[in-house]
């Protein structure tokens, strides 16, 4: 019970499920629902990797705290920065930007 009110001052209810917050803007149960329902919208075409993927968004009690795949076409601006020990080191610009949290009125996310 503790810890329920802990979250609950700390991040608000949920307008969903109005139930505690688990992160700023960011419902662990909500948002692993809808991260979950689009899994069939991705894959880096590796099992492994997908299954590592999806397991940190399930997992998620924070906007920053989870990893996205990202296809390649979706970066801007590339830039080759160098050789490393596994490959060669990129940097590039991600227009889209991550979620941060989800619009619940008008049923959309909102990206930073």
């Amino acid at each position: 019970m503790e810890d329920f009110e802990k979250r609950k001052q700390a991040y608000g209810i949920c307008g969903e499920c109005n139930e505690p917050g688990t992160g700023e803007d960011w419902c662990q149960p909500c948002n692993a629902k809808r991260l979950k329902d689009n899994f069939k919208n991705w894959t880096s075409g590796n099992k492994n990797i997908d299954e590592f993927i999806q397991q940190s968004q399930l997992n998620a009690v924070h906007y920053k705290k989870y990893f996205e795949w990202i296809p390649f076409e979706n970066f801007r601006d590339i830039v080759y920065i160098t050789r490393g020990g596994f490959g060669k080191i990129y940097l590039a610009e991600w227009p889209e930007g991550y979620i941060e949290y989800w619009d619940i009125k008008n049923g959309k996310e909102l990206v930073i």
